[in-house]
């Protein structure tokens, strides 16, 4: 079982995943820098098993529609909650 959303995104951003909310955006905090997104999206796709487009990667700098694209690409959304 993939590892939940919140720690993949948590571990790539080096934050704590009590951090995390739907509003949280690239560049609203100093984690989450080009970087760190770079880092996240390699995360994603080796977590989940996807291959991300450079078009999505630019549409996916919102941590709600990174959990609503995961969601929509994996079969694992009930892994996403906790």
């Amino acid at each position: 079982m993939p590892m939940p959303l919140a720690e993949v995104v948590a571990n790539a951003l080096r934050v704590d995943p009590a951090a995390l909310n739907d509003d949280l955006e690239f560049n609203s905090i100093p984690e989450w820098d080009s970087v760190n997104h770079v880092a996240l999206i390699l995360s994603l796709e080796e977590t989940y098993g996807l291959t991300i487009s450079d078009e999505q990667i630019v549409t996916l700098t919102r941590y709600g529609t990174i959990r609503e694209f995961i969601e929509a690409h994996t079969s694992t959304a009930p892994a996403l909650a906790s």
